[in-house]
């Protein structure tokens, strides 16, 4: 090549809009910028322009990069945010919430943290500029991407640009307002000239190899200097000849293979562990580097090229890939903040069911869960389920993978392990909690009353033998009866709920009781009598969520009302109730259920 930058070649349009987004950062106008597009397609390569450009500007620049196909631990992406500003945060965040993010210490909850996070970016943009960016942000841990919306959604006047790259358009994106970009394969002409400059190409060549990637330019790339003219028009070539120039990049850092799959398998970003778990992880690492296979970015080390992570991947074994996942969690043992993927490790490293994997993977799952990351939370809940021997147990994790599939708006997942707890086991504690996760998928998408009458059916079946569950159902069935408006039907069900759940030790089953009658009784326009079920439901709500790995959709039956309301506003004050879920807030709208966001829409107050 001849110093042409070949990821920017044919990208005036998206460089201008980058430009424009800095410029009115730097007037006080902040904005933000989702890049949309397939992986080599250039969103790397537009980032990293971006980043010398906001740093000639005088910007402070914070970013990330998604972790891969293996999912992060919740505020991953955070933590590397704040790196830079780890010396300044005594500054910035006189609360400490951001400092126990950085320690892995905090208990805060996922919106004081996204609240804190924006009050401590805007503080520092009014010293200088701030640009963020997150690269590969399909990948990021959900509590961190909700820190990110609520920084995009809620900068306005601040000195600050927000920019995002992705795969694939992102859920948490969308709420914010802010545009999204999409890259398209470069033009003919474009594609023509860069392999003309980079492989030497003839035209009539370059529009061959154009047509065949689609102007991918990382393809064209990885095609044009091994361009013979002979591939036919079958896209079905492509791949081996894709895999066969990525094995030759590859090549350049042999004796590095142990490293390099270690790095592709990590989920930590810490290479004290990977150096624990790798003999001679150090020569390995300046192979790779001098090989252009690896980079260190800001201190980080990567592979130059998502697709070069996934080669190494898919050129493995499964047996090297579960000696690597086995040594990693024995190197993962002795720091107690890489818990959450120790289990993952060792539960990639089996080769079968095993209840001491399953419970530590369980217990990460909960603390996901916690985190306010219920995609984390349901791929964990799920591989616990197959790796548990008990069917018991087993249908039981199920049902924790189907709660969380809820949450992020996957219906089809939902019945899937809804069914595979039931092949499982038929107990009653499992029926109960199948039944608590239909009714209120009926309510939802099928009308409240049909959730109404299948709670209350189950109720009546596992009343004698689970009195906690039966108490949870109808307490589901009391908040049905109100999004139908049945104030009458809500009023019965919700005592009986009530009547159940005396005696229990079972906080989430005592905390629906009261928040269903009380909410039952305002709408009936008893709200005089709803304090003294009411009043108690903070205090509940404390104790349900410490209360172990219970389900999260079993947290709130029909969820208190704002007072005082009317009788004449019952109905739509009802329908239009949100459902408090552990550190969410599910949005009630029959008409299309919503995907949860991992920040609640109550927020903390914008900072001055």
């Amino acid at each position: 090549m001849t110093g042409r930058d070949p990821g920017l070649v044919g990208r005036g349009r998206e460089q201008l809009a980058l430009r424009e987004l800095l410029e009115r950062a730097v007037a006080g106008r902040a904005s933000g910028l989702a890049l949309e597009g397939d992986a080599g397609i250039g969103k790397t390569a537009l980032s990293r322009w971006l980043r010398r450009e906001a740093a000639e500007a005088g910007f402070t620049c914070l970013d990330t990069v998604g972790p891969g196909e293996a999912r992060a631990t919740p505020y991953a992406a955070l933590v590397e945010l704040l790196a830079p500003l780890r010396q300044r945060l005594d500054e910035l965040d006189e609360s400490g919430v951001l400092a126990g993010v950085l320690t892995g210490g905090g208990s805060a909850t996922p919106q004081l943290v996204a609240a804190t996070f924006l009050r401590a970016v805007a503080a520092l943009a009014e010293h200088e500029p701030v640009l963020v960016v997150v690269d590969d942000a399909q990948w990021i841990d959900d509590a961190s991407a909700g820190a990110i919306a609520t920084l995009a959604r809620r900068i306005e006047v601040d000195r600050v640009a927000v920019v995002v790259a992705s795969r694939e358009p992102l859920a948490w994106w969308h709420p914010t307002g802010r545009q999204s970009m999409v890259l398209e394969g470069l033009a003919e002409p474009d594609a023509v000239a860069l392999l003309a400059d980079a492989a030497g190409l003839t035209p009539d060549s370059a529009r061959h190899c154009w047509r065949l990637t689609g102007g991918n330019p990382l393809a064209l790339l990885a095609l044009g200097p091994h361009w013979r003219g002979e591939i036919g028009d079958e896209p079905a070539a492509l791949p081996q000849r894709l895999r066969d120039a990525l094995d030759e990049r590859l090549a350049a850092a042999v004796g590095a293979e142990p490293a390099l799959l270690a790095l592709a398998l990590d989920r930590t970003g810490d290479e004290s562990l990977l150096r624990d778990a790798v003999a001679g992880w150090d020569r390995m690492v300046d192979a790779g580097l001098d090989g252009g296979v690896l980079e260190r970015l800001d201190g980080r080390l990567q592979f130059t090229h998502p697709l070069l992570r996934a080669r190494v991947l898919d050129a493995s074994s499964a047996a090297e890939r579960r000696s690597v996942h086995a040594a990693l969690a024995d190197a993962a043992a002795s720091a107690d903040v890489h818990r959450q993927a120790r289990a993952w490790h060792l539960a990639e490293s089996v080769t079968g069911p095993d209840d001491e994997v399953a419970e530590l993977l369980t217990q990460a799952a909960d603390h996901y869960r916690r985190s306010g990351a219920p995609r984390e939370a349901l791929v964990a809940f799920r591989r616990a389920a197959d790796l548990s021997v008990q069917p018991d147990e087993r249908a039981a994790r199920y049902i924790d993978a189907a709660e969380m599939a809820w949450f992020v708006g996957d219906h089809p997942l939902v019945d899937e392990l809804l069914d595979e707890a039931t092949d499982q086991s038929d107990a009653p504690a499992i029926r109960g909690r199948v039944a608590a996760a239909r009714g209120q998928q009926q309510t939802w998408l099928h009308g409240p009353l049909a959730g109404y009458e299948l709670l209350r059916r189950e109720a009546d079946a596992i009343e004698r033998d689970q009195p906690a569950l039966a108490a949870i159902c109808l307490g589901f069935a009391t908040f049905s009866a109100l999004v139908a408006v049945r104030v009458h039907l809500a009023l019965e069900v919700s005592e009986r709920a009530l009547e159940l759940s005396i005696g229990s030790d079972d906080a989430f089953a005592v905390l629906g009781a009261h928040a269903a009658r009380g909410s039952a009784l305002i709408l009936a326009g008893r709200a005089g009598e709803a304090d003294a079920f009411l009043d108690p439901v903070e205090q509940l709500a404390v104790a349900a969520g410490a209360g172990g790995p219970r389900p999260s959709l079993v947290a709130v039956a029909g969820a208190p009302l704002p007072r005082p309301v009317t009788p004449a506003a019952a109905p739509v004050a009802a329908a239009a109730q949100p459902q408090v879920v552990g550190n969410t807030v599910m949005q009630p709208v029959p008409a299309a259920p919503p995907v949860l966001e991992p920040v609640a829409t109550a927020e903390p107050a914008a900072p001055a």
